[in-house]
């Protein structure tokens, strides 16, 4: 975590965790950065164990680690006032974040989730460096910008990276923002350019349950596009339980559940393989492990023997190639 964070705080966070850690004093309750980014990852845990990504809370807290000199360079420019930090506009995000990945791995149940396509939390921090200017992470940018290294080499996982801003290419609007110049529309909105002699808008779907639909006629959340490849156009149908009929076109879309995945040999939601089992037919294993040859494993944990050959370690933590050991990299100071 750290690079382009704008974008990335998408992760719930527990607010009655946050608001027992505050007090109960009179008036809003807003969290300091070290909150944030802790109960994010908190929250990010469990909503990944909760899907089979991850194995356990402690493997998941021990192996989701920010970069080494994230923390300590945003706090450092938030002091400068490089960056701005909100307090509000992190606690509604924590907010909109508890709510949507609470949605117990169901397409169903986040497609339910009020204000789902509000862009709050790509307001919690504010850069204030220009464009051109010197940089770390991309928080720094004004813009919305991008920190962009001035080594391509360096990996801001291992050390500090001094780049440059840069103004991003696209830029992400609201529901009712223009997006006639390749403009991103946020959440589920869509470019609509249907409308001949006006500029493209972004606009919620409207096909339902059994309505045409095309890669420009999105369907209404939860429901996907059954697309016919020959026709290019498809019906809206709603992703189905596990056991049900899916579609192997579009994977884990035709699936309600996200521990799921639509298998080729019997075209049903079926549970991703764990550990151990068989992945030699396309089938989809657990998020913490890989596909070697033809069974699912394991991806090795902090000590745990790595090599180049896979596979990886579990989550951020890296293979240290003199030990070939998977490895936690300590906690850095502010990069200067």
């Amino acid at each position: 975590m750290g690079e382009r964070s704008r974008g990335r705080w998408r992760d719930a966070l527990v607010i009655s965790s946050l608001l027992a850690a505050a007090g109960c004093s009179a008036g809003p309750q807003f969290y300091d950065l070290d909150q944030f980014v802790n109960l994010v990852i908190d929250d990010l845990c469990r909503a990944q164990v909760a899907c089979n990504d991850m194995p356990d809370m402690e493997t998941c807290l021990a192996t989701t680690k920010i970069e080494p000199n994230y923390l300590a360079t945003l706090k450092q420019d938030i002091a400068s006032g490089k960056v701005r930090y909100d307090g509000a506009k992190a606690t509604a995000c924590a907010d909109l974040l508890h709510r949507l990945y609470g949605a117990e791995c169901s397409q169903a149940a986040l497609a339910a989730v009020p204000d789902r396509n509000s862009t709050v939390c790509d307001q919690v921090f504010t850069g204030t460096v220009a464009i051109g200017g010197a940089c770390f992470f991309s928080e720094d940018c004004a813009g919305g910008g991008s920190c962009v290294p001035s080594d391509l080499t360096c990996s801001r996982s291992l050390q500090c990276c001094p780049g440059t801003c840069q103004a991003n290419t696209t830029t992400t609007v609201p529901v009712g923002g223009s997006c006639a110049s390749g403009e991103i529309c946020a959440g589920d909105s869509y470019c609509d350019t249907s409308v001949s002699g006006v500029a493209g808008t972004c606009k919620l779907p409207t096909a339902g349950d059994g309505a045409a639909c095309s890669a420009a006629i999105p369907c209404v959340a939860p429901l996907y596009c059954d697309l016919d490849s020959g026709t290019g156009m498809g019906t809206c149908r709603r992703p189905a339980a596990t056991g049900g009929a899916c579609s192997t076109s579009v994977a884990f879309s035709s699936c309600d559940d996200g521990r799921d995945y639509c298998d080729q040999l019997t075209v049903t939601c079926t549970r991703r393989v764990a550990p151990g089992g068989d992945c030699a037919s396309g089938q989809t294993c657990v998020g913490y492990t890989e596909c070697m040859g033809s069974t699912c494993v394991a991806q090795p944990k902090p000590g745990e023997a790595c090599s180049t050959n896979g596979p990886s370690c579990l989550g951020t933590v890296l293979c240290d190639a003199a030990s070939s050991t998977c490895k936690v990299v300590p906690v850095g100071g502010a990069c200067m």
